[in-house]
């Protein structure tokens, strides 16, 4: 029987490709979620991450 002339060609992926495959998809899609909760709260993922490390942790422009 002949193949499907619809289906494409069989690839064959390496561990390594698959795992960083995965890897990029999960940040882009984490992303993704970043920026929606962002939008939705208003708040920034730095600025959190600045705040909760302490004062001296902030940027300069915070200390003002």
């Amino acid at each position: 029987m002949p193949t499907a002339p619809w289906a494409p060609e069989r690839q064959w992926w390496s561990a390594r490709h698959i795992v960083l495959h995965l890897l990029r998809d999960t940040a882009h899609h984490a992303g993704h979620a970043d920026i929606i909760r962002e939008s939705l709260d208003g708040g920034n993922t730095t600025q959190a991450l600045a705040e909760e490390a302490g004062p001296d942790r902030s940027s300069p422009q915070d200390r003002t």
